[in-house]
Formats: C-alpha cells, structure tokens, sequence
C-alpha cells in the first residue's frame, strides 16, 4: 500500500506539533540543554589582533595598510591640516610608521568611526624589540588630544601621556602654556 505524501503530512502535523511542543516545553520546565537568555550562547569571538604594514601615513593619526585598509588611532585625535601641529603630528607619526611593520589591536565594539575607518590601537617595536603603542606616543609627544571614547582599554595610559605632555608643554600644549604666559 502506497500512502501519498499529502496524506502522510497532514495526518501526521498535529503529532509533530504536539511533539515538538511538549519537547520545547520540558526543556522550559528543566532548563536542560536551553540557555537561560540569549546573552549565554556562545558567540564567534572577533579577531583583536592583526599584524599588517603600513604603506602611507594620512596625517597624525591616520594611515593606510598595504591592503588598502585605512587605520584610524583609537582614543587619540590630532590636529587637522591647517591646524597648528597638523605637519609635526604627520611627520612624527611617518617617522614611527612609514613603511613598517606594525601590530594592530582592537577595542571589542569599536570596529569602525563616522568615516568607515577602522579604529585600532597601533604597536610598534622599538630597537630593542619591546612594542610600543604609537597612539601614546604620539599623545606623550604632545601631538593629539585624547580622543570622545571613555571606555577604553588603554584610557588611564591616555590621560597618564597627556599629562605628562602638559607638564612638560610639548607640542600642542606648548602653545596652551605660551598663552598662560601672556595673560
């Protein structure tokens, strides 16, 4: 005997139905094998780190990798051009950057600015092979504000550099102390 599978499906519905509620409904009653929210299944962890080279260098805080991808210093925001600094924050920044190897860092969240540009922190290493975050650099050197992001990874490293920057009026913050001077 040949059953049609239209037959077999609509005679066979309510028992799947029925089924796979009371299934559904065990699982609810005894919490076995279902997360108790959304927030406990397990997501794909993002990559937060990448090696890249750095083919040019923007401006102060901004260059472009080898693959074309435009890298925006994270917690940091330098001068624009026609700003004042804007030329020692670019040429400082090609002196750290241009042309090397450089090792990229990622705040969870924080994937891309207004502009499309990735946002990252920016490691570099020095003559004796220690990395070094040029975002801090660059800050340390009086070269960039701190940037509008409060929950940084870094954020203490930030402020702890621009102070050191201010009490030593480098860069940007020695134009700020000149005009204390003349009031």
């Amino acid at each position: 005997m040949k059953l049609s599978f239209k037959k077999l499906k609509f005679s066979y519905l309510p028992l799947i139905l029925f089924a796979s509620s009371l299934i559904f409904l065990l699982g609810i009653f005894t919490g076995k094998n279902l997360p108790k929210s959304l927030s406990q299944l397990p997501l794909p962890t993002p990559e937060l780190k990448k090696t890249a080279l750095a083919k040019q260098v923007v401006d102060g805080d901004t260059i472009i990798l080898e693959d074309g991808e435009k890298i925006r210093y994270l917690g940091i925001d330098a001068p624009d051009q026609g700003k004042p600094y804007f030329l020692e924050a670019k040429e400082y920044n090609q002196k750290l950057v241009g042309g090397k190897q450089i090792f990229l860092e990622y705040e969870p969240g924080m994937e891309k600015d207004f502009f499309g540009r990735t946002l990252a922190y920016v490691f570099i290493k020095d003559s004796s092979g220690q990395k070094k975050m040029v975002n801090l650099l660059i800050v340390k050197e009086g070269l960039a504000y701190l940037g509008p992001y409060s929950n940084l990874k870094y954020k203490e490293e930030f402020i702890n550099a621009r102070k050191w920057a201010k009490e030593h009026h480098y860069g940007i913050w020695f134009g700020e102390f000149e005009k204390e001077l003349l009031k």
